[in-house]
């Protein structure tokens, strides 16, 4: 039977679930306010119940919870959590009912990160040894948790990991209004749903407000978020508007977002208007990440696992950011190698059928190839495009290039390039090489399928794009290989070995490419890694 026993002198509480209990620990007077300071918390039954040889999780709710509702999250989650049984567990409850008011919400949220410390402080002088705080929060409860990090007091802790589910944060805080704050934890992890509504609304109006929003797409990976023209700028939002369920929150925002317009001069037909009422229920129905039990499961395994790196961190282990593709480079503490996520265009370039001066002829279409006055895909003579002849590979079709080639042919022979039609490959952008030089090599893996195929790289793509691979690499990855219609909108990891080729000018067949490959990425870990730092 579930019921919740609250010792309410000493603003501590036992609630006890299915598979056991976790201490619930407020740092309110019950009216919605604080109490004096956080010297006036006591935590008689975190005294009583914490088992100082275990690490402690501390749970973290977000914005407009009651206590009681809070309490009933912290009930519905901690099985899921607790199933290890390698855990002490504690729910913080700070006071954050404010309805509609996100304002005074962020307000209370900074202040209740000395709240948190004082806890998270207590907790680490109950542990032995080096036993860890490891935190996990939800929604504007990880501006409480970020609140704590930065203060001075809360290197006193010994902190383990951080994860932030759907952080309900601009997107700079991290390194502006809490820098410093990745110093101190282990590990902070991000997890973040391009499907949450109400982020949806909250990132949407800091981007007008503040003209944030596309760093967004760094930390989270999410696709909302892209440079907009003015004009875009108000269809997303008319969009934005048709599409989420019409609440007295969704009214209240998009107020807001009005007064926002009409202080950048935005009325009439430019201005978003005629928001209905509904029942809020619709609207915040859900929650985002926090009550999805899969990915609080993974929170936990994280934590039981020790692994040193997730693909949705943010701080320290992010090698760049490619703003114009959209992509976030990741790399392993301590292995080389960098890694991302994306789809899968095709490639034919060096192929010796790639393109032909008949239309339909070609494996591409000559558009992409270039133009009179600018043919990259294409080798040219006094700018005029060479065609091969008949002791060529494919007399008639025009002489295909990669950046990629053997010096020991000529530059007019098509057998100088990378055929993408036997060779595995792989695109960058020129700007982005991240230290990978022509000629090396990667494992690229098809997270649907788990299929792991090894390639080259061998061409340099356009700035705007990245993912990008031959004819044989989409063949190798079970992937549809039609330059013209063929490649995947997502679900590819490449993941890139700086230094593990020969240098341009001469080129490897498809079996030095494969054992090369197949011998770096065992070293660097393999699936079992993949699976470790990528969540599919």
């Amino acid at each position: 039977m579930k019921f919740i026993l609250t010792l309410c002198l000493l603003w501590t509480s036992v609630v006890f679930c299915e598979k056991g209990s976790l201490t619930v620990v407020r740092c309110d007077n019950g009216k919605n306010k604080f109490l004096s300071s956080p010297q006036a918390m006591q935590f008689e039954e975190l005294h009583k119940n914490l088992n100082p040889n275990l690490d402690t999780v501390v749970l973290i709710h977000g914005f407009n919870n009651t206590y009681n509702s809070a309490v009933d999250t912290y009930k519905e989650v901690y099985p899921v959590a607790s199933k290890s049984g390698r855990f002490n567990y504690v729910g913080f409850c700070w006071p954050v009912n404010f309805s509609i008011d996100f304002g005074k919400a962020v307000k209370h949220a900074n202040e209740a990160g000395d709240y948190l410390t004082h806890t998270l402080t207590t907790i680490s002088t109950l542990h032995n040894g080096d036993r860890k705080v490891h935190v996990i929060a939800h929604s504007l409860g990880c501006r409480v948790l970020l609140s704590s990090l930065k203060d001075n007091s809360s290197r006193y802790i010994n902190w383990g990991d951080c994860h932030f589910f759907a952080p309900a944060v601009q997107h700079d805080v991290f390194h502006k209004s809490f820098s410093g704050a990745n110093e101190i934890a282990r590990n902070n992890f991000v997890y973040f749903s391009k499907d949450d509504l109400v982020l949806k609304y909250m990132y949407a109006l800091w981007y007008w407000l503040f003209g944030r929003g596309e760093s967004w797409q760094e930390l989270s990976g999410a696709e909302n978020f892209i440079p907009l023209s003015l004009e875009e700028k108000l269809q997303y939002m008319r969009n934005l508007e048709n599409s989420i369920a019409r609440s007295e929150f969704d009214r209240e925002l998009m107020q807001q977002i009005k007064r926002a317009q009409a202080a950048m001069g935005l009325v009439g037909a430019d201005a978003i208007d005629n928001v209905g009422n509904t029942d809020s229920r619709d609207f915040v129905s859900g929650h985002s990440y926090w009550q999805s039990k899969e990915a609080l499961r993974i929170a936990v395994e994280r934590i039981l696992s020790g692994k040193a790196f997730f693909a949705r961190e943010v701080v320290n282990k992010k090698v760049a950011y490619d703003a114009a593709a959209g992509k976030t480079i990741w790399k392993v503490p301590g292995k080389n190698g960098f890694f991302w996520g994306s789809g899968m265009s095709v490639d034919a370039d060096g192929a010796p059928k790639a393109y032909h001066r008949e239309k339909g002829k070609g494996l591409d279409y000559l558009a992409n190839a270039g133009y009179p006055g600018n043919w990259w895909g294409i080798v040219t003579k006094n700018g005029v495009p060479v065609v091969q002849k008949s002791s060529d590979p494919a007399p008639g079709y025009y002489v295909s290039q990669t950046a990629m080639f053997s010096s020991a042919k000529s530059i007019y022979d098509p057998r100088r390039y990378v055929n993408a039609s036997t060779i595995p490959y792989f695109v960058l952008p020129a700007r982005k090489s991240m230290g990978a030089k022509l000629g090396d090599i990667a494992a690229v893996v098809n997270t649907r399928s788990g299929k792991v195929a090894y390639a080259m790289y061998s061409d340099v793509g356009p700035k705007n794009h990245i993912g990008e691979g031959s004819i044989a690499l989409a063949e190798d990855l079970g992937i549809h290989s039609s330059p013209k219609k063929g490649g995947v909108s997502s679900g590819v990891v490449f993941i890139v070995f700086p230094g593990s080729g020969q240098g341009n000018g001469k080129l490897r067949t498809r079996e030095e490419i494969r054992a090369t490959g197949q011998r770096l990425f065992s070293a660097w870990g393999g699936v079992e890694q993949l699976n470790a730092v990528w969540k599919k």
